[in-house]
């Protein structure tokens, strides 16, 4: 080489360097098409693991129907109805008397068999339906109430999640999630140059710590790659954020992300998406949420351990205030609204609907009959939608029976303490299965029914 004219060393090197840019490219292009498959692979596929829920049979109401008021009191208070004179939404109903306006939330039975949402108007004379109005058309003549929900039967990676579509979701929590999370969301190809250099000039000037990553880059994080601070992963997720944009829209982007994020455990379990976690928190869907209520789950995102509202109740709403604080700096919140949303307590239910089946002997049973006619895999991962013949009004009933009966004879002697009872109850006509009693205690999974 030394030997060389310089001009041809010149060539020589110049050759080189561009035979190690023309590599490089085609190493990156082949890099960039297997990331591109990664991302097209699971995002067009199927994206979850949904369990499936099991859920008693509806409360159906018609004319000459044997329903009487404990019956509606109680259904209404497993359902979590709320108590609303105007009786203006979904999850709420009025009573006057023995007139009853209830306004019902619709339930999807099967692809074929919908529900849909609409106010009844009843009247309950003794122990029977004297008359019934509903707002939409019943060619039955019956109107049904929802089924409840039982339990649910778990995928093996134990991520819980009710999936729902972006029109689901309430604008306002979108707005907050917008204001809070990525304010450039609607602007920005995936990477936002100007949240990560605010983000480098907080943490080096010792301002407050901020991460510079976009919802899609969040996307990419919970739903393709780990949580590891390293080089290699956030470039990773800064060019398979850039490859989700350039595939899909913003609203599936969005979508995606709403039923991804993970909000909370529940036991063993994540809680995973905005659906699941409504009910978690608050025993609501989405769209019976007040505006605080739906910014207290934004606020979760950023650490649902932190502002775990059960645990951290302050922390949590100290979170919440600040992201009502950035709806209003981004004007998706009036001042007025804003004042009376900061002025509302948390308003979470002691105990989550979603944990513990209320109804576990019944429960086993419906398990133990699905596995002799369904795969395995398909029970945890389809999200199966599994009606029963439970009917609610008659477990309770079947419970308090035997464990009144079995506390009366635990008390008459020392040997009968521990005993045992079981009782299975059943409709006459149809041999159906309506109440379930296992053991008379709590439940064990050995079920003696």
């Amino acid at each position: 080489m030394h030997t060389l004219p310089s001009q041809q060393r010149g060539l020589v090197f110049s050759s080189l360097l561009l035979i190690i840019i023309i590599a490089g490219m085609v190493l990156l292009a082949l890099y960039l098409i297997k990331l591109d498959r990664t991302i097209t692979h699971k995002f067009e596929g199927k994206r979850w693991d949904i369990p499936a829920k099991v859920y008693s049979q509806p409360l159906e109401l018609y004319q000459g129907a044997n329903v009487d008021r404990d019956t509606m009191k109680t259904w209404l208070e497993l359902l979590n109805y709320q108590s609303n004179k105007a009786y203006d939404r979904t999850g709420t109903y009025h009573r006057t008397g023995n007139t009853y306006f209830i306004h019902t939330r619709g339930f999807t039975y099967s692809a074929n068999d919908k529900d849909a949402e609409q106010v009844i108007k009843m009247t309950i004379s003794g122990n029977k339906v004297e008359s019934i109005q509903s707002t939409l058309p019943a060619k039955s003549g019956i109107i049904r109430l929802e089924p409840v929900n039982i339990g649910g039967i778990y995928p093996d990676s134990n991520e819980d999640r009710m999936v729902v579509s972006l029109d689901e979701v309430p604008q306002p929590l979108i707005d907050a999630l917008i204001a809070t999370e990525d304010r450039a969301f609607y602007e920005h190809k995936g990477v936002s140059v100007r949240g990560i250099a605010r983000a480098v000039i907080n943490n080096f000037t010792g301002g407050a710590r901020q991460g510079g990553s976009t919802i899609t880059q969040q996307l990419i994080k919970n739903f393709y790659l780990n949580s590891d601070r390293t080089i290699k992963r956030k470039a990773n997720e800064a060019l398979m954020a850039v490859l989700l944009e350039l595939h899909y829209s913003k609203d599936e982007i969005l979508q995606t992300y709403l039923n991804e994020i993970y909000l909370g455990q529940n036991g063993n379990r994540s809680i995973n998406g905005f659906g699941l976690a409504s009910q978690f928190y608050f025993d609501k869907p989405l769209n019976e949420l007040r505006l605080d209520q739906q910014a207290m789950l934004v606020g979760m995102a950023k650490g649902p351990s932190i502002y775990n509202p059960r645990r951290n109740p302050n922390d949590s709403k100290a979170r919440r205030d600040v992201v009502l604080n950035n709806m209003l700096t981004m004007g998706t919140l009036s001042q007025e609204d804003y004042d009376k949303a900061l002025k509302q307590p948390l308003g979470i239910v002691d105990k989550p609907a979603e944990g513990k089946s209320q109804f576990p002997d019944f429960l086993d049973i419906v398990k133990r009959e699905l596995n002799t006619v369904y795969y395995s895999d398909d029970l945890k991962n389809e999200g199966l939608i599994i009606i029963s013949t439970l009917d609610p009004i008659a477990q309770l009933a079947a419970d308090k029976a035997v464990d009144r009966k079995l506390g009366e004879l635990r008390r008459n002697s020392s040997k009968t303490k521990d005993l045992q009872g079981a009782l299975v109850s059943a409709n006459p006509e149809t041999g159906e299965l309506v109440s379930v009693v296992g053991s008379g205690s709590e439940f064990t999974g050995f079920n003696r029914a």
